[in-house]
């Protein structure tokens, strides 16, 4: 075909390219209003130590470390999606500035989609509907909604820009010079993506196995050359990515629970008919799918029979398929068995996760384009496909803005979690327990911690168990059920005697009741069982000396007038927060109080009183100069907006207390 014959062509490629990707853009608009949701608090919110690493610290240290006050955590190495949030912050740290990110990010891999296909031999139509439809895939929401999901999209963004750049996958002119150059910017790319999130081994995957085609007419010394030249990108890309790794996460990371080969084996079986039943239902995603260590043996035997099909489809097609189809179909491959939990993967109880599907199912895509394009269909059949790639467009749109909404509140996002969870998974329940507490809702949490407290626990769900008793703990406390707290306290001590975190739990629970004695024991035992805890407890030994030597003047049943400040701090400082507001709000509406006393009752109330009572110490304070009363009102504003987020969800939430 002439040059004068391609321009034109090129230009409507180009053309439709660049409307796909607005609209794939414009449908995923919402997602720029989505709020910080679970890991989103620890990476973003709170002062994270990649913020202050260098350089060669972020490529030296494992993504999550180890903290007193959480379990462990698998531990990961993935240090471009660091950068990516730090590169965030540095313009601005607000939800909307990341959710963008992931939006723009998102886009571009829709984009390199419908490239890499149209690299590979699709036709330019072909290419822009499938990355159309795959960008619009409701499956997808998860990993470009949830901030932390940022993983899959720019792994998949660096490993189809490696795919696209490289002039050994299809067919390619040029200087050898030139091959090398893109040789080695592919290696780069290649190991952005592994920096990004392990998935990336699959990409790795694809160009290994892009080595066993063979190009029409290509000569011996050629594919020499290829070979060398898909060597090197291989070779560049992964060993300086595993030996990094190897340094970040030496160590050892946390055991991963033990199954056995049939437990394994089924499943595997059981997350393979998960997925392929997400695939047929796209139009519903979730957010916790299948609870781990529970198998379904209907699902299972429906795996087995997926993966035998699809086997069978796939040997019998094997030399009828595309050249193209080689790498892209092991990318799909390989993506989709890791998480098939043939290695383990912590999945918060789950089975199965729509994010997962993010790098499998952009390599279908590229295949079903690859398969397409080489169909010689005759007008009538194309009209119809087309027609039908519209409508699903349409349907996945429609879907993915349905979802995209439940991102922007992360009450109403929990909310919907538990409600479509199994009914024997509570890390869902755990979650939303913690957004009504926070949102000043704690009679409510404590019974969503109690629900969550109920579920039997096995051996996949314990540490969740125990996570429901310990924040209903400190929950109980909070009511002023001091002594039930206490009582729960002392039986997790009993069964968790080796572990710090709940001793310091105990310690807590006595000095609400006034042991004093009982909670500086509780304390140093705590602190002798785990050092890093420390930061926590060194200051509340402070507050317990403090509280013992001013206890006895507290023991009469009227306080003075002159002690009402000593006492609300004191109340304060052991933790019985009901007395302690009541103590604060008659300070803050006394006029003959001192200023500076009345200052400090209102900055309590404002920061952990109810809002009924911080309201009322407001009003009381109009004396405050104007800046004061502003930095209040708007303290007690965003309290009130994320109360009125879960008092829209009252009912559900009810509901799912009473279980």
């Amino acid at each position: 075909m002439t040059r004068s014959k391609l321009r034109p062509r090129r230009a409507l490629f180009l053309a439709a390219w660049m409307l796909m990707m607005c609209t794939v853009g414009l449908v995923y608009a919402p997602a720029r209003d989505g709020a910080f949701i679970w890991d989103d608090h620890t990476l973003l919110e709170r002062d994270a130590p990649y913020r202050r690493s260098t350089m060669t610290e972020l490529f030296t240290k494992a993504s999550w470390l180890a903290s007193p006050l959480a379990d462990g955590r698998a531990s990961y190495y993935r240090p471009v999606t660091l950068l990516s949030f730090r590169l965030d912050a540095r313009f601005d740290d607000s939800p909307r500035r990341y959710h963008t990110t992931n939006l723009w990010l998102h886009v571009v891999a829709c984009g390199l989609v419908a490239i890499v296909a149209r690299r590979l031999g699709a036709t330019g139509t072909v290419s822009v509907v499938t990355a159309l439809v795959w960008g619009l895939t409701p499956r997808l929401t998860e990993s470009v909604g949830w901030i932390a999901g940022r993983t899959d999209v720019l792994a998949c963004v660096f490993g189809l820009a490696a795919m696209a750049v490289s002039s050994d996958l299809a067919p390619a002119k040029g200087p050898s010079l030139l091959r090398w150059s893109r040789a080695l910017l592919s290696a780069a790319l290649l190991f952005g993506a592994l920096a990004s999130k392990e998935v990336s081994v699959a990409f790795v995957a694809a160009f290994v196995a892009s080595a066993v085609r063979r190009p029409n007419g290509e000569t011996s010394d050629a594919r020499r050359e290829r070979l060398l030249r898909l060597t090197t990108t291989v070779v560049v890309a992964t060993l300086p990515y595993f030996v990094l790794r190897a340094v970040a996460l030496r160590g050892g990371t946390p055991e991963p629970r033990s199954m056995g080969i049939l437990e394994r084996l089924a499943t595997t079986l059981e997350a393979a008919a998960r997925y392929a039943e997400m695939l047929v239902d796209p139009l519903r995603p979730s957010t916790c799918i299948g609870t781990m260590g529970q198998v379904d043996g209907v699902r299972a035997a429906i795996g087995a029979a997926v993966v035998v099909g699809c086997s069978f489809m796939v040997v019998r097609s094997w030399r009828r398929l595309p050249a193209g189809t080689i790498p892209t179909l092991t990318l799909a491959s390989v993506a989709l068995g890791l998480v098939l939990h043939l290695v383990p993967i912590p999945l918060a109880g789950s089975v199965a996760a729509d994010r997962l599907l993010y790098v499998p199912l952009a390599g279908a895509a590229i295949s079903s384009a690859l398969v397409l394009s080489s169909a010689p269909l005759r007008p009538r059949p194309a009209a119809l496909l087309a027609s039908l790639a519209f409508v699903t467009a349409i349907a996945f749109a429609s879907a993915t803005k349905r979802r995209l909404s439940a991102y922007a509140d992360e009450a109403r996002f929990w909310t919907v979690a538990a409600e479509d969870a199994p009914r024997n998974n509570p890390v869902p329940l755990l979650a939303l327990a913690g957004v009504v507490r926070d949102a000043g809702e704690a009679e409510l949490a404590c019974r969503v911690y109690e629900r969550a407290r109920a579920i039997p626990p096995d051996v996949w769900t314990r540490s969740a168990h125990r996570r429901a008793r310990e924040n209903l703990v400190t929950c109980w406390a909070t009511i002023g059920r001091y002594r039930d707290a206490l009582s729960l306290a002392e039986v997790l001590a009993r069964e968790y005697p080796r572990m710090g975190r709940v001793k310091m739990l105990l310690a807590f629970a006595q000095l609400h009741t006034r042991d004093f004695d009982g909670a500086g024991r509780s304390f140093a035992e705590a602190l002798e069982l785990d050092p890093a805890l420390s930061p926590f407890i060194t200051p509340a030994t402070v507050d317990l000396a403090i509280a013992r030597a001013e206890a006895p003047a507290f023991d009469a049943r009227e306080i003075p007038s002159e002690q009402r400040v000593a006492y609300a701090q004191h109340l304060a400082r052991i933790g019985r927060l009901p007395e302690a507001e009541s103590a604060h709000l008659a300070i803050a509406e006394d006029p003959a109080a001192s200023h500076d006393a009345r200052r400090q009752a209102l900055k309590f109330l404002v920061a952990h009183g109810r809002l009924v009572l911080a309201r009322r110490a407001l009003s009381a304070n109009r004396w405050l100069s104007e800046s004061e009363f502003t930095e209040a009102e708007r303290a007690l504003r965003v309290r009130e907006e994320r109360r009125a987020r879960v008092s829209r969800l009252i009912d559900r939430i009810d509901a799912l207390a009473d279980g």
